[in-house]
């Protein structure tokens, strides 16, 4: 691949989608984020749908602000998108796309695993510190974009009134790191925590997805102040959901989860 690149890909890429498309006879092709990272395969399926006579229909969880986003956004002939926030749609119809072709379908969750009645047992058996504190839950790979720093500086001021809150930043070891940037993020947060002596005050840990439901629950607050533009933010619902106050910065779509007050 690395001395083919992508581009050398193009009849690979044609004969593994038409296979699949003979195979599965579908009504309609529906794509993910297929409007970015690789325009063979967003030309290719395109040209195979249209050749069939088939509907393309693509769900945008993500905009960027580069070429390549621009052009697979204007240039690909999607029947039509999904959007999984109003602020995708906005930015979408930014990039030239037409408001018409555009429906927003927010995301949801399970709610039968998200409860306010989940058990802490489990949280609290691994994590004894955890006992009797109050806990203020970060769910978000651990990262400045998702705004941990923020969550840090502002335990410095909680600690202040509610000497034994704990923060817990919950991160996950299953993540593409686009930027190279997560070992050097946590270096720096981990330098905050010392400095600003709260090293008794925060737990971090990446913890498996079974986890999460019982982190809620045993949590006071859920805070998610993001620094980035969010598309839409699943743990804004897990929080609602488990019955758990989330606060969250006003960027992206999480506003249109999240009311003040």
């Amino acid at each position: 691949l690395s001395k083919r690149g992508v581009n050398g890909l193009t009849e690979e890429v044609t004969a593994v989608f038409e296979k699949f498309i003979d195979e599965t006879k579908p009504d309609c092709v529906h794509v993910h984020n297929m409007h970015y990272f690789s325009k063979i395969h967003a030309l290719v399926i395109r040209g195979i749908a249209t050749k069939k006579g088939i509907p393309l229909i693509l769900t945008a969880h993500n905009v960027w602000d580069d070429n390549l986003f621009l052009d697979l956004t204007k240039k690909v002939k999607w029947d039509h998108i999904i959007a999984v926030s109003h602020f995708i749609k906005r930015e979408i119809i930014g990039a030239g796309y037409s408001h018409k072709g555009i429906t927003v379908i927010h995301h949801g969750v399970d709610q039968d695993s998200y409860f306010s009645k989940a058990s802490t047992r489990p949280v609290f058996k691994k994590y004894p510190v955890l006992r009797g504190r109050k806990i203020i839950f970060h769910p978000a790979r651990m990262g400045l974009a998702k705004g941990c720093d923020v969550s840090i500086k502002a335990l410095r001021i909680v600690k202040e009134r509610f000497p034994r809150a704990i923060l817990v930043l919950a991160g996950t070891r299953n993540i593409i790191d686009w930027g190279q940037t997560q070992q050097r993020d946590i270096a720096y947060m981990v330098s905050l925590i010392k400095s600003l002596e709260l090293k008794d005050n925060v737990l971090i840990d990446a913890f498996p997805l079974k986890d999460m439901p019982h982190l809620y629950a045993a949590s006071k607050v859920c805070i998610y102040p993001s620094t980035s533009s969010e598309p839409f933010g699943l743990t804004m619902l897990e929080a609602l959901s488990s019955a758990r106050p989330m606060v969250v910065t006003e960027t992206g779509g999480m506003p249109e989860i999240i009311k003040d007050g």
